[in-house]
């Protein structure tokens, strides 16, 4: 029989925080249609029209949170450079 070794079991971690990563990202993905779709459909729009949007809509969200993040350590470094504090 062969020994489970430290090796084994890093392994097995990785592949379950793995698995574990893409349920959360499938969730959120899931979460944020719906929440999309809600309001859509609350600004008038129908749920055939809106699932031919959706991929255009996802690629503009994504952008989004991206520009926001930029935005975010942009502001962050000149906090840093305004206090003095060193970056090491």
């Amino acid at each position: 029989m062969a020994k489970y070794t430290r090796e084994d079991h890093e392994k097995y971690r990785a592949e379950q925080d793995r698995k574990a990563k893409k349920a959360q990202q499938e969730q959120d993905e899931r979460r944020e249609k719906i929440q999309v779709r809600a309001a859509w459909l609350s600004d008038g729009g129908n749920r055939d029209t809106f699932e031919a949007e959706w991929p255009r809509l996802r690629r503009e969200l994504h952008s989004s949170r991206i520009q926001k993040a930029d935005e975010r350590l942009d502001r962050a470094r000149q906090e840093q450079r305004a206090s003095g504090l060193s970056s090491i």
